[in-house]
């Protein structure tokens, strides 16, 4: 909740009046503004005929030397100066009534200002200048700031003839207590009264700091306005903070009336930038303060700043520095600093005049004294957090701090004393409460009230005194006792450092022995370093070779790849075109057995390939919608074609809750069922093999699939299902004989499940059968729509141009053959660089190109073609290739071929990506 301030309580409506630029002056003078620069007048007051004798309008926009003459401004506009500084010029001409005018120039931004006063001074008033010296005779004798204060205002009472004269000094908090009074008889005495920091508002006391002596001859006067210059002058009103005719705030002025004031003189006593206080002259009719008399009165108040300052400096007195000697003595004996502070508890507490005293070192607390031990420990805390490592105090510890006003009758004044930056040692003394009773000059809850028919501000009207007693405040803490303090902080913060230095030299003599060992141990692990750099030797020989092996592998296993399925692709394919001519039953019979070698030979190379790529971390799985029971369903189909007519048959079962349609790698899926489903029909030789799917749904809504293939086969031992998923492994030597297999199945199996985030086991026992099962994550998926299929797609819809670059004769009579079935024409060429050049010759609807061929490989000859500039630059390439290893694919497709074809591939592949690509180029060129 955000709480508003009421105005007329805490005095902020004075605080935002702007009484620097009134816009306006005092009646008892006139006031003229001139250019620095030019001379010429920009502002003068509307009374300036009855000071001068010439009309403002008459004069502003004229040269000043036109006005008062080529002398004055002389003398105005070229001050003398002392020590580099200017000097402010008082300068005197004859009125227009024949008497005195008394000049002031001062600088305001770019303005000179020039205050004009008649000078007045009473038949038989001797000059205040020559009262000023026996007044200052009497201060010489002075011994204490009461004494000062009471001859200050009763010279000043003398010298200047007003009815009142105070001495009025602003306390810690910003209110002000009059301390001496000097008044006739019939006047009530203010001596001992309290205003509230509202009656003089910040703006008045920095103007007081910098114009020292303030004047108003009538509390009632009308104010003259200041008349400008419709162009030369700014627009901002001209600051006439160092004006002795400034006009006063009205709020100010009837103030004083309240009070039954008509005339007034403040003089402000500066201690060093601060303002300590003001002496007062209130006056019960009209007066005038002349500038000698202000000159006089100014002298007094920087008198009064200086002795008391004096005062200040001498306030400490012997006893409170024998307490600090006696207090430093013991802190620098040869004893534990704990100890040290016990010894010297009375003359710590006593060097301050407190109660109780907390020190903190090194985290931990020492009391000594008297105080509430937790509200002290809370406030050395609190004060802390704000100190920035300053000394501060504070006597009203309560009302700063709510939580500590519990203990306010114990613990309301505090003193703390940082011992270093950045740590939290420090002391910290304490004061209990000491209630005083405090005079008002008026209810200072009460500053102003509002007239409800203006909205105007008044000041309040009653002064009569007002006694509030004051609690949860300590006695105030002196200047000398900051003072002090800061004295005895720099001989702890020299002792501290003097231990310190001491434990340093210890600590050296402990390094240096810490050295000596250091050196023994650096020579050991110099001894070792050589141990482990001739390791590393080895080491890095050993990865260089392990590298260069697996190189090798891979370079061996592309070769190797190349090498089986180039024969192979002529060998399946020819088998293929066989099948698909006249052939008698024992034709049939061994064209299948021959077909069924070439599937089992492919089966071993597609292994050796898949682990290769699992190995080198390069098999990511797809994200495609399928179909888990058309899935299921195709297994069973192909393992049915493939059990014998006596063999077991594969029997499936899905949960009835399992989604249709799910997201996942469905030919990895596959992969693992059929080596699975396989292995059991191959192992159970009798009974069924039944394959359960089911699923749970995680908390991302993913679904974990679980797959079971249960048989009733021979079952397997423990120890052997340890290893049955490592590779090159099966369950002994007698089932590669019987049933083949590289026994890189399961392995390449284990690592397609944990690639698709599952995992795959078997429960077995001998004599019972087995469970393998296997577990992948996949995502809710969609049915997707069936793609529209473009014109000449289909591969009886036209006879297509067909550039194929293969080197190998057997492949190319093999794509030949396969190209003439479908109705395709064939052009062979026998490299990269061939093929480049029939592209660029003539049109072609699409090109098989081998990517091993000599003088240009097929990688080469894609990124030719691409760069090209001819109409065929994006023909359809479909690249042919027996290396199947890892990264292949991507080569391709980087290289801008449109597909990839692994050798050997059925004829139905190669059919399916001819009318795939050639129709839509076709029907793009068309």
């Amino acid at each position: 909740m955000n709480v508003k301030k009421n105005p007329l309580r805490d005095g902020s409506a004075c605080g935002l009046e702007p009484i620097h630029i009134p816009g306006c002056v005092q009646p008892h003078g006139a006031l003229l503004a001139v250019l620095s620069d030019s001379g010429v007048i920009t502002h003068a007051s509307a009374n300036l005929d009855v000071i001068l004798g010439r009309a403002a309008e008459t004069v502003i926009g004229l040269p000043l030397a036109d006005v008062l003459g080529d002398e004055a401004r002389q003398t105005i506009c070229n001050p003398a100066s002392a020590n580099g500084m200017k000097l402010e010029q008082v300068y005197v001409l004859r009125g227009p009534d024949g008497g005195t005018l008394h000049l002031r120039a001062h600088q305001s931004g770019r303005y000179l200002c020039l205050d004009m006063e008649p000078v007045r001074r009473e038949p038989g008033q001797s000059p205040p200048v020559i009262m000023l010296q026996s007044l200052l005779e009497v201060f010489v004798g002075a011994t204490s700031r009461d004494e000062i204060c009471a001859i200050a205002v009763d010279g000043l009472k003398s010298i200047a003839g007003y009815d009142r004269v105070m001495a009025y000094r602003f306390c810690e908090n910003g209110d002000g207590e009059v301390i001496a009074e000097a008044r006739e008889p019939h006047l009530e005495p203010y001596l001992g009264l309290r205003y509230p920091a509202s009656d003089i508002p910040p703006p008045a006391r920095r103007l007081y700091q910098r114009h020292r002596v303030g004047v108003i001859c009538d509390t009632s006067y009308d104010p003259v306005a200041l008349l400008a210059h419709p162009t030369l002058s700014d627009a901002e009103p001209v600051d006439l903070t160092r004006s002795s005719l400034r006009s006063v705030s009205p709020i100010h002025r009837e103030y004083l009336r309240n009070m039954q004031v008509a005339a007034s003189m403040s003089v402000a006593v500066v201690s060093g930038q601060k303002l300590w206080g003001l002496l007062l002259c209130h006056h019960g009719s009209p007066r005038v303060a002349a500038p000698d008399l202000r000159s006089v009165a100014d002298m007094i108040g920087q008198y009064v700043a200086l002795r008391l300052a004096d005062l200040e400096a001498a306030e400490i007195d012997a006893g409170r520095v024998a307490d600090l000697h006696a207090t430093a003595d013991l802190l620098t004996a040869p004893m534990p600093l704990p100890e040290a502070f016990t010894a010297a508890e009375t003359p710590l507490l006593r060097m301050v005049d407190a109660a109780g005293v907390v020190v903190r070192l090194s985290g931990e607390n020492f009391h000594f004294g008297k105080h509430p031990r937790a509200a002290a420990e809370g406030a050395l805390e609190l004060m802390l957090s704000y100190s920035h490592g300053e000394i501060v105090a504070v006597d009203d510890l309560s009302r700063r701090y709510p939580e500590l006003a519990r203990s306010a009758a114990e613990l309301s004044g505090a003193l703390l004393m940082p011992l270093s930056h950045g740590h939290e040692d420090a002391i910290i003394w304490l004061r209990p409460e000491k209630a005083s009773t405090v005079r008002w000059a008026g209810n200072p809850a009460k500053p102003g009230v509002i007239d409800p028919a203006t909205g105007r501000l008044s000041p309040r009207k009653s002064f009569v005194p007002w006694i509030e007693t004051v609690t949860g405040r300590s006695s105030p803490w002196s200047k000398s006792d900051l003072e002090l303090a800061q004295q005895l902080r720099l001989v702890v913060q020299a002792e501290m450092a003097r231990r310190a230095r001491k434990d340093l030299r210890h600590m050296e003599v402990d390094l240096e022995q810490r050295v000596v060992d250091l050196e023994r141990v650096k020579a050991d692990l110099e001894a070792q370093k050589l141990e482990l750099i001739a390791t590393a030797t080895e080491l890095c020989l050993a990865r260089d070779a392990a590298e260069a092996a697996s190189s090798a592998k891979s370079d061996f296993l592309a070769m190797m790849s190349h090498e089986i399925r180039t024969p192979m692709t002529s060998m399946t394919g020819m088998l293929s075109l066989l099948r698909d001519t006249p052939l008698n039953e024992e034709q049939k019979q061994l064209a299948e057995v021959a077909r069924s070698s070439a599937a089992a030979l492919l089966a071993v190379i597609n292994d050796i390939l898949d682990f290769s790529k699992l190995e080198a971390g390069r098999l990511l799985p797809e994200a495609i919608n399928f179909n888990l029971e058309r899935l299921t369903g195709e297994v069973s189909s192909l393992l049915d074609a493939a059990a014998s007519d006596k063999g077991p048959r594969a029997v499936v079962s899905l949960d009835n809750d399992i989604p249709k349609w799910l997201c996942g790698d469905p030919n990895r899926i596959r992969q693992i069922l059929l080596n699975l489903a396989n292995n059991a029909i191959k192992f159970a030789e009798k009974g069924s093999v039944r394959i359960a799917v089911s699923h749970r749904v995680g908390p991302d809504d993913g679904i974990e699939l679980r797959v079971e293939v249960i048989d009733e086969g021979p079952g397997i031992a423990p120890d052997v299902q340890a290893r049955l998923f490592s590779p090159f492994t099966q369950a002994d030597s007698s089932v590669s004989r019987k049933y083949g297999g590289t026994g890189l199945g399961l392995a390449i199996c284990k690592q397609l499940c944990l690639m698709m985030g599952g995992t795959i086991g078997v429960d077995s026992a001998p004599g019972c059968g087995s469970t393998f099962w296997f577990t992948v994550r996949c995502a809710q998926g969609f049915e997707p729509q069936a793609p529209a299929v473009a014109p000449g797609m289909a591969a009886t819809s036209h006879s297509l141009k067909i550039l194929v670059a293969e080197d190998n004769a057997l492949i190319q009579k093999l794509i030949s053959k396969l190209l003439a079935k479908a109705g395709h024409q064939a052009e062979i060429v026998a490299n990269g660089a061939l093929a480049v050049a029939a592209v660029e010759r003539q049109r072609y609807d699409l090109v098989l190109m081998d990517m091993q061929m000599p003088e240009l490989d097929g990688l080469s000859a894609a990124r030719k073609i691409r760069q090209s500039g001819g109409p065929m630059r994006e023909v359809p390439i479909i690249a042919l290739t027996g290396n199947a290893l890892v990264g292949q694919r991507e080569s391709c497709l980087a290289a801008g071929m449109n597909d990839y074809l692994s050798k050997p591939f059925e004829p139905e592949q190669l059919y399916a990506a001819i009318d795939r690509l050639a129709g839509a180029w076709r029907a793009a060129v068309a």
